[in-house]
C-alpha cells in the first residue's frame, strides 16, 4: 500500500477526511504490520469514520458489517493503526500563525518574481493583519434608519 505525501489543504475531500494525508512514521509502521485487507479497512475507516462503510469498502463479505467492524476495531494492531492515523491527521490539520506567515512569504516571493504589484500589496496587507499591525474597522455610527450616538463624537449630517 502506498501512502501519498500530505498536501496542505487536502485534509478533507468532499467533507471526508483524506487518509492519503497521513504520512507519519508510526502510522506507516502500523499499516505495514497489517495484512492488506485490514490495512484497507483502517484507511477506509479513517476516511469515513464509519465502521460498516469501511468494512464494505475494504472488501469484507458479511451480512453484518457494523458487527464485523466492531470486532476489527477491537484488534490491537488495527486499533494502533487507527490511533496513529488519527494523530497524524490531527497534526497535519494544525494551521498556525507560523505556517500562515511562511505561506505569505512564499506568495510574496512569487509576486515579486512575477512582477505582480497587486498580489504583493495584498500579501503585505494580509501579513500586516496577521501581525496585528492593520485592523479592519467598520464605522457603525449609522446603520439603517437609526443612529448610534457616541459621546465626544460629532453627529453625522442628515
Amino acid at each position: 500500500m502506498s501512502i501519498i505525501k500530505h498536501v496542505p489543504g487536502a485534509d478533507t475531500l468532499n467533507g471526508r477526511t483524506n487518509a492519503n494525508a497521513v504520512e507519519g512514521a508510526e502510522f506507516i509502521a502500523a499499516m505495514k504490520r497489517l495484512p492488506p485487507k485490514k490495512a484497507r479497512f483502517v484507511k477506509e475507516y479513517l476516511i469515513t469514520g464509519e465502521g460498516a462503510a469501511a468494512c464494505k469498502r475494504a472488501g469484507y463479505k458479511t451480512n453484518h458489517p457494523a458487527q464485523r467492524a466492531h470486532l476489527l476495531l477491537k484488534n490491537g494492531k488495527i486499533a494502533a493503526a487507527v490511533d496513529a492515523g488519527r494523530l497524524d491527521i490531527a497534526r497535519n490539520a494544525q494551521y498556525d500563525l507560523k505556517k500562515a506567515m511562511e505561506e505569505l512569504d512564499s506568495a510574496m516571493e512569487f509576486a515579486r518574481k512575477s512582477n505582480n504589484a497587486t498580489a504583493l500589496a495584498r500579501c503585505i496587507e494580509l501579513k500586516s493583519k496577521l501581525s496585528g499591525l492593520l485592523i479592519d474597522r467598520t464605522d457603525l455610527r449609522q446603520v439603517g434608519n437609526f443612529s448610534v450616538v457616541i459621546s465626544g463624537i460629532d453627529r453625522p449630517a442628515n
